[in-house]
């Protein structure tokens, strides 16, 4: 069953500015896919997922973060299709 901890809190903090640290420790990630909005949306947070944690993510990009949109856009849609092939 997929586990929400934005319902959870951290004593007066708000999960968002809690969940990046001690609480995501709380869960074993090994294999699961963590989405967070764009407020994580930082190499830091998707190496630590990946390389620490062993774990997927999908993160929200927002215009905010031009060159990260800049990069994707040079991606091509394509890649993102899910009728895309490998070949």
């Amino acid at each position: 069953m997929p586990e929400h901890l934005s319902s959870r809190r951290h004593g007066d903090q708000p999960v968002h500015e809690f969940a990046s640290g001690v609480l995501l420790d709380q869960v074993d990630l090994a294999g699961r896919v963590v989405t967070a909005d764009a407020l994580h949306t930082q190499r830091a947070h998707a190496r630590s997922l990946v390389e620490d944690r062993r774990a997927a993510y999908l993160l929200v990009v927002k215009g905010n973060q031009p060159g990260m949109v800049e990069a994707i856009n040079r991606i091509g849609e394509q890649a993102f299709s899910p009728c895309a092939s490998d070949g």
